[in-house]
């Protein structure tokens, strides 16, 4: 039997373009520092009782993995997991997502 999970204080949150400025990389470095106000709200959100799971495209190994979680851990980023699969959850943090509240609209975002 599948085991029903409470989605409801899960919050997931795209990587790049989100939590991390993957436009600007620091000089010698491939990736950036964290966008401006994430690491603020993700405490406040942890703070409230949220889980925040990172989702990533590239998180699809243990050492890319690694690599996000070095990162989170070396700017002091509150996180529970990290994917490169969509999770269940409350809501999701995407810099490229278009809300959904019809497809007429959703074509004219396009």
């Amino acid at each position: 039997m599948k085991e029903i999970i409470d989605t409801s204080l899960i919050i997931a949150i795209d990587f790049d373009g989100t939590i991390h400025d993957f436009k600007h990389p620091v000089k010698g470095r491939k990736m950036g520092e964290p966008i401006n106000g994430a690491r603020e709200a993700l405490k406040i959100l942890k703070s409230k009782g949220y889980e925040i799971i990172v989702f990533c495209y590239w998180a699809y190994n243990e050492r890319s993995i690694k690599t996000i979680s070095d990162w989170m851990n070396y700017f002091n980023l509150p996180y529970d997991d990290i994917t490169n699969i969509k999770p269940d959850a409350k809501a999701y943090i995407d810099d490229r997502g278009i809300r959904f509240t019809n497809w007429k609209e959703v074509l004219e975002c396009i």
